[in-house]
């Protein structure tokens, strides 16, 4: 039993913001001792460095000078963030980050990224001096850049070994008695109507024809069986 598939979509028509501040790297881990670490620095007129708090503390239990702030960060153990644009190092379900060297009544903007090759999700905080802030990605946020991939809607064909297949007026190259077509063009929520497939085989030296038409929603797995020597002679048209 052979197989071939192609593309359905060609084989058819159809407060006041604050400064931002930069910062270099992150370190510290999300296990262990409680402490952390300090790398990297602000640039700009921001100055100060930041590092990050790890081991089963608070938020409460992290001293912030008067010139710093703390940032606390709840995602995925296994998620990556940047901040600023620059991925930091630390793990686990609840990391912290502490700014220092912030002037007095001047709001710094950070920009933390859930980190995902498709689509990342972007989060902004504003922080002051003796500040604490929290931000949160959700499994909603994860979500998100789940169903961010390409949706992918396919259809499997089960018909004579030497049918001819037209999708939507236009004559396929498959061949076999299993043939997908595929495509990723229909979104979530979205649906091709009354989308035809033609199917045409010879018997006893008579051309029989058999069509359906079908409503392809986005995600859809169709699965259909189209014999025409099976039907009457005459071209007949079913709906699913």
């Amino acid at each position: 039993m052979g197989g071939s598939s192609c593309d359905m979509a060609g084989c058819g028509s159809h407060g006041r913001r604050g400064r931002r501040a930069r910062h270099g790297s992150s370190g510290g881990s999300s296990g262990g001792s409680s402490g952390g670490s300090s790398g990297g620095s602000f640039g700009g007129s921001s100055g100060g460095s930041y590092g990050s708090a790890s081991g089963v503390i608070t938020a409460a239990d992290v001293a912030v000078a008067a010139d710093a702030a703390l940032l606390t960060v709840k995602l995925p153990e296994d998620a990556k963030i940047s901040i600023n644009g620059n991925e930091t190092k630390a793990t686990g379900g609840v990391r912290r980050f502490v700014s220092k060297g912030l002037e007095e009544g001047r709001e710094y903007s950070f920009v933390v990224k859930l980190l995902d090759d498709n689509k990342p999700v972007t989060k902004r905080v504003s922080l002051k001096a003796g500040s604490r802030e929290t931000v949160s990605f959700t499994e909603a946020d994860i979500s998100t850049v789940a169903t961010s991939k390409p949706l992918r809607t396919t259809i499997r064909l089960r018909v004579p070994a030497d049918a001819k297949v037209w999708i939507q007026g236009k004559l396929t190259a498959t061949t076999g008695e299993i043939r997908e077509f595929a495509t990723t063009k229909l979104k979530q929520g979205e649906s091709w109507k009354d989308y035809k497939i033609r199917v045409a085989t010879v018997v006893h030296d008579r051309e029989r024809v058999a069509v359906r038409s079908i409503t392809l929603a986005g995600g859809d797995a169709v699965e259909l069986s189209i014999d025409p020597s099976a039907k009457p002679a005459a071209e007949t048209t079913a709906s699913k």
